[in-house]
């Protein structure tokens, strides 16, 4: 249970790191998003919308890819 707990305090952790990072303007990271937005031109979402969910998302995925490697190498 400890592995757990530590394998989620440290993915959380650089999660909030990376949100801090590239929600605050201006972001070199943002560059993407914004490339993906003006290729596609969804009628549905504003840019600034597009941009914090695919940052919101690309957290997610940073969390479990580092809530994995954490558990594998506390094993």
């Amino acid at each position: 249970m400890k592995k757990k707990f530590a394998a989620v305090a440290i993915a959380l952790s650089i999660c909030i790191l990376f949100l801090m990072m590239v929600l605050t303007p201006p972001s070199v990271f943002n560059l993407l998003p914004y490339s993906i937005h003006r290729s596609l031109s969804p009628a549905g979402f504003r840019e600034k919308e597009f941009i914090i969910v695919f940052d919101v998302l690309t957290a997610l995925g940073i969390f479990f890819v580092i809530y994995k490697m954490g558990m594998k190498m506390m094993k």
